[in-house]
This record gives C-alpha cells, sequence and structure tokens, in this order.
C-alpha cells in the first residue's frame, strides 16, 4: 500500500469518562479521531483512536453516557483491522424472553479512517447477524439442531477491496466451523460472510453462509478433523485462520467471484499426531506476520514470517525454569502455494551474550510479532520477573539477522491488589491476561495529525509508567 505505515493496536479498549484526569475525550484537537454511534440497542457511546508509529502503542477508547459503570462497558472487543478500517464487537443482552433466557446480542462496528480536508473517523453499525448455527448430530437432517450464531474470539476477520475510494468493497468473515464432507475424507469450512461497500450506512449488506470446501492433502486431514482457531490475519487478498497448536492455516479469498479457502502447514517441529486439543496459550510463543521483504532483485515483496519461540523446559508460558533456555526460529514463506524457508535462528545464549549493556531482562520472550514494513525486526514482551510483586513488561525491539537488541522500551508496570492512576484498569487486566496485538497497515496520514496527538500518546505511556514507579 502506497503511503502508508502500521501499527500496533493494544487489544485493550480503554472506558474513559470526561471528568477524567488525563482523558483524551477532553481535548478533540489533540486527539480529532473519533466519532459517535448507538447499538441496536439504542445505547449510545462515543469512540477514539489515538494511533502511534511503533515501538509506540495505539490505542483505542470509548465513553459510555453512564461512566466506566457500564454494562455496555464490559462487552466490547476489538476484533481486527485491515488499511484503514479497524472491527470492533459489542456485546450485550437484550430483553428477558419467554424462554426465561436472556438473548444475546452481537453487532460489529467499522471504522473508517478518511482524510477530506483533516484526518477524521466515521463509524458504521453491520446489521445484526441473524443466520443460526446448524450442527448435525448424524446423517439425518431432523437430527440436526440449530442455535444462535456467536461470533467468538479470534475467528473473525477483516479485508479490505484493493481500491483506495469509499466505493471500494470490504468483507467481515467468521470461521464457524471445520468439518468433514459426509463420506469423503475431504474437510469443508463453514463461514459467515458480510461484504458491503466502504460507503455504506448501517444496516445496509447482509450476512451470508457459506461451505467450502478445502484444498488439502490426504495426509493433513486430521489436522483439519481437530481444528481450532487461535488467531486471524490478513495477507494480501486473504483472510487467514491459523492454529498454533497443531500448525495450519486455511487462507481464504473471500473477495473474489468464485472464493477459495487452502490449508497450508506451519514449519513446527512438535506437530501433534494424537486427536487431543490444543494446549492454550500458544500464542505466546508464536505468530504468523504479514510483512515486506527485499528481494536479491531489490523489490519489496509481500511475504509471511513464522516466528516461533521454543523453551527448553518444555513449559508452554511462564518465567524461564531455573538454567533453561530458549530459541527464536524464524520462517519466510513468499507464496502460499510455496514452501517456508528458516532464515534466523537465534539462542538466547548469543541474545544475551550481544547485549549485555542493553538491560535485556533474561527471560522469555513472548508474544512475537515481526514489522510491517521490515521482516528483520521483530518485537517482543518480555518481564523483568512474573514472580516478584512488583514486576515490569516492557516491548524488546530485535534486528533478527544481527541478533542486536535496537530498544528496550516499558510498556506497562504490574503491582498486587488494584494499582492507582490513569490506566489502573489496563495494569490490572495485564497482571492476569497478556495478549498480542493487532498489527495493520495504515495511511501515512494518521500518522502525520497534528503533533500534539503523537505527544498526547506519549504523554500518557510517560504518565502511566511515573504512575506504576517504572
Amino acid at each position: 500500500m502506497a503511503g502508508s505505515s502500521w501499527m500496533m493496536l493494544d487489544r485493550f479498549v480503554f472506558h474513559r469518562d470526561d471528568e477524567e484526569e488525563g482523558s483524551p475525550f477532553l481535548d478533540d484537537s489533540k486527539a480529532p479521531l473519533r466519532a459517535s454511534s448507538r447499538t441496536s440497542l439504542c445505547s449510545k457511546f462515543d469512540i477514539l483512536f489515538l494511533p502511534a508509529k511503533p515501538p509506540a502503542i495505539s490505542r483505542f477508547y470509548m465513553r459510555w453516557p453512564d461512566g466506566t459503570k457500564s454494562e455496555n462497558a464490559k462487552g466490547t472487543e476489538l476484533v481486527a483491522a485491515h488499511s484503514d478500517l479497524v472491527l470492533f464487537r459489542q456485546t450485550s443482552f437484550g430483553r428477558l424472553g419467554e424462554d426465561g433466557l436472556l438473548p444475546i446480542i452481537q453487532d460489529h462496528f467499522i471504522c473508517v479512517a478518511s482524510c477530506e480536508t483533516k484526518p477524521s473517523l466515521q463509524l458504521r453499525r453491520l446489521p445484526v447477524c441473524n443466520k443460526p448455527m446448524i450442527f448435525p448430530f448424524g446423517e439425518e437432517e431432523d437430527k440436526a439442531v440449530a442455535e444462535q450464531r456467536l461470533f467468538f474470539p479470534h475467528t473473525v476477520g477483516l479485508i479490505r477491496g484493493h481500491g483506495k475510494s469509499v466505493e471500494a468493497e470490504f468483507a467481515v468473515a467468521q470461521l464457524a466451523m471445520v468439518s468433514e464432507i459426509p463420506g469423503t475424507l475431504k474437510m469443508e469450512a463453514e463461514v459467515c460472510v458480510f461484504r458491503s461497500l466502504v460507503s455504506g450506512n448501517d444496516g445496509d449488506g447482509k450476512w451470508d453462509v457459506r461451505k467450502i470446501p478445502i484444498g488439502h492433502k490426504e495426509d493433513e486431514h486430521k489436522e483439519l478433523y481437530y481444528w481450532s482457531t487461535d488467531a486471524v490475519i490478513t495477507f494480501n487478498s486473504y483472510i487467514c485462520w491459523i492454529n498454533y497448536y497443531r500448525g495450519g492455516m486455511l487462507a481464504y479469498d473471500v473477495l473474489e467471484e468464485k472464493p477459495n479457502i487452502l490449508y497450508l502447514r506451519l514449519p513446527i517441529v512438535d506437530r501433534p499426531r494424537s486427536s487431543a486439543q490444543g494446549k492454550a496459550f500458544y500464542e505466546v510463543n508464536r505468530s504468523v506476520c504479514p510483512t515486506m521483504e527485499m528481494s536479491k532483485k531489490g523489490r519489496n515483496n509481500s511475504v509471511l514470517k513464522f516466528t516461533d519461540v521454543i523453551r527448553s523446559d518444555g513449559e508452554p508460558f511462564g518465567p524461564l525454569g531455573k538454567g533453561s533456555s530458549f530459541t527464536i526460529h524464524s520462517y519466510t514463506l513468499s507464496s502460499l502455494d510455496g514452501s517456508w524457508d528458516e532464515h534466523v535462528a537465534i539462542t538466547s545464549e548469543a541474545l544475551w551474550a550481544l547485549n549485555r549493556r542493553i538491560g535485556l531482562p533474561r527471560d522469555i520472550l513472548m508474544f512475537p510479532l515481526v514489522s510491517m514494513l521490515n521482516s528483520n525486526i521483530a518485537y517482543f514482551l518480555v518481564s523483568e520477573s512474573a514472580e516478584e510483586e512488583n514486576s515490569k513488561l516492557s516491548l524488546v525491539t530485535i534486528q533478527l539477522s544481527t541478533k542486536k537488541v535496537l530498544a528496550v522500551d516499558p510498556y506497562i508496570s504490574r503491582e498486587e491488589g488494584s494499582p492507582s492512576g490513569p490506566d489502573a484498569d489496563m495494569i490490572e487486566e495485564k497482571s492476569h491476561l497478556l495478549r498480542s496485538f493487532i498489527s495493520s497497515r495504515f495511511p501515512t496520514y494518521l500518522t502525520q495529525a497534528p503533533a500534539d496527538v503523537m505527544r498526547l500518546v506519549s504523554r500518557l505511556t510517560i504518565e502511566m509508567v511515573e504512575e506504576e514507579d517504572f
């Protein structure tokens, strides 16, 4: 994308009131990317977006009329981002039904950034999806069970068409289930898709459910039979769902006239052979990231990077065991019909030895994320000691080819109990629940907004760090 930058968007949604000191809602001249809307239950809210160039972290804020204690504040989730679009979901409870149950209402909203005269944000609510989930319990159709379709974390992707105009198309796609085609060893995917123009209004467009055969090899059947989704990304014209435990990826060219879904293996060394469900938290150690890489002919090409941090102690997460180490493996995929090439393997011993003076904590590097503009730059979270009462979490920037640590930047400081300060809610959540960032390319004009915007992001970070005695 010409004239674009990229962002690392924190998945945490910051809920703020006007009365709160330091609230970015107080001054729209310093934070112009804001908009208002209503849920399908007519609850009004405001949003505010603070983009920042990495290693600074971009933030998403919400404000409800009844304040941060609003029940609605508990149901907001950032879902995905692509180009000038950000997708978030608001989950609420409807009125009590005759069956005595509270219906779950899930609204999806698209934030559209634009710059006709100055950077601005528009907000659009997609229609509520009323397509049920059909669960077959036998070959006879009368044994099938219909249930309300729910959109779970890490199952929904977003893609914007290639056109720069607001008349371009975008799509939201949920991977609902992967199942066996009856009477065969072939697998198919059920996807729930919403397609519309970027310029559409609230309620325009409709959801459509499709079953699409998956292109896969015979020996990949078991990996798909026990499929579960850990992450979703957008790569070129594909929405990609990833299973880190079984080491696979489903790529869906949703905007094509006759879309296909392809299965690709990830180059993991411990591919499970049993039917057991995957262990949780593999996203802590693994990532698939779209990025740019310079070819031998000097061309900048789109590639995928798979990063796998392998621990010697065999633990899925947590501090490194005494005397334990880790190795960072980095692989590149130049095209979906190609194969993965391993470019880099970095041991923790080499990393610590080469960067003694940097102050790099001697613990596991977590949540790998490769820069979207440079395949040689990767970011990791690292904790000084997750066992200490007052541990610090930092963002580490590494140049993979040289094993050089370029920066160690503060992210958060965690303490026992509920910390005070402007970002107490974020710090409290991340003391027990760390999550990956959402990475996305976006127009350069968003980072060319008034310098006050970038100063505001920096000031909020500094205030948080100072409040926690980082």
